[in-house]
């Protein structure tokens, strides 16, 4: 029983894992599409592994740049 709960967290963390780096590829061409996920990304922030807490630390920070940028330019 401890086995397969312990696999089926690892699983979603890995796929927590690919999901932000995903979005970390996705933001600086369409950074509305990530709008949409922005409470999961800060909850991310505070997940016990390390890989997805910077994942979701690069992701925040692509998505201020771009948010940045985009303010910029339409200004």
């Amino acid at each position: 029983m401890l086995a397969k709960r312990s696999s089926r967290l690892l699983q979603q963390s890995i796929v927590k894992y690919i999901a932000l780096l995903a979005m970390v590829k996705i933001v600086p061409t369409h950074p509305h599409l990530i709008a949409d996920y922005q409470d999961e990304i800060l909850q991310s922030l505070d997940d016990e592994d390390v890989s997805i807490r910077m994942r979701a630390l690069e992701l925040i920070s692509s998505m201020v740049r771009y948010s940045y940028i985009s303010s910029c330019n339409a200004g």
